[in-house]
């Protein structure tokens, strides 16, 4: 790994790093953002949860994985290195900073996601799945592009795929909800204790932002800022990935 993040740094094309919270690394936090503080690249941290291959994982506790993200953006508050938040704790910020958080959305961090709507997974031998997720979780599985007669109960499985539970009632009246990124259907459904702990972590971390907004204000002003600054600098557009190297490819 480290030598795959040194090449493409080398090429000019930074890496991205989904980085695993789980009961291990949850005790090593500072060790692991001083880490990525020296590295400078950008990092989404993903709790682990009992899931697929890692059904017999431990789960973490909603307050363990909140006191992960307090960690994150505390220290990112600190050096300013805000590659460490990831494209979910921002979107959390602007969401709470703003007030808005459109309901209607159509994708991962919806309350109704775009499972089968805004996109679909598609396996190598051409079976449909909602999306890549739900292959992970063996779930709604459409059919087969190469057998027309498997696809014809598609509107139903999706349907289904979608269907909530009274458990989700909770959200309507939620003020966390501004901030909720409504976890992962697929992911949800198979480990039920999955969405449970992103809840109470949701909770905590919207209470920790209503008392901490002047940190939240800041961090979405450095945001915006380096946004600003990304789009006034000459665009480098490395060249095409086949003529960086030799060799076969398949």
């Amino acid at each position: 790994v480290e030598q795959a993040i040194e090449q493409t740094t080398q090429e000019g094309v930074p890496p991205g790093v989904i980085a695993q919270i789980h009961k291990t690394t949850f005790q090593h936090m500072d060790e692991v953002l001083d880490y990525f503080d020296a590295k400078g690249f950008g990092v989404t941290f993903n709790p682990t949860c009992p899931t697929g291959r890692g059904v017999h994982v431990d789960a973490l506790s909603g307050q363990e994985v909140f006191e992960a993200r307090r960690q994150i953006l505390e220290r990112a508050d600190r050096s300013g290195n805000l590659k460490i938040l990831g494209a979910d704790l921002v979107r959390q910020l602007f969401c709470f900073v703003t007030r808005q958080h459109d309901m209607t959305e159509r994708n991962c961090h919806a309350h109704n996601c775009g499972a089968g709507v805004t996109l679909i997974g598609v396996d190598p031998d051409g079976t449909l799945w909602p999306c890549g997720r739900s292959n992970d979780a063996d779930m709604g599985k459409f059919g087969n592009v190469h057998d027309v007669a498997t696809l014809r109960d598609y509107q139903k499985k999706l349907t289904s795929f979608h269907e909530k539970d009274l458990w989700y009632v909770r959200c309507f009246d939620c003020a966390a909800r501004l901030i909720c990124l409504f976890g992962c259907t697929a992911f949800d459904k198979e480990s039920l204790p999955t969405r449970a702990m992103d809840c109470s972590a949701t909770r905590r971390l919207y209470q920790y932002l209503c008392n901490h907004g002047d940190l939240a204000q800041r961090l979405v002003e450095r945001v915006q800022a380096g946004m600003r600054k990304n789009d006034e600098e000459p665009k480098h557009i490395p060249p095409p990935f086949l003529e960086l190297h030799a060799g076969r490819h398949f």
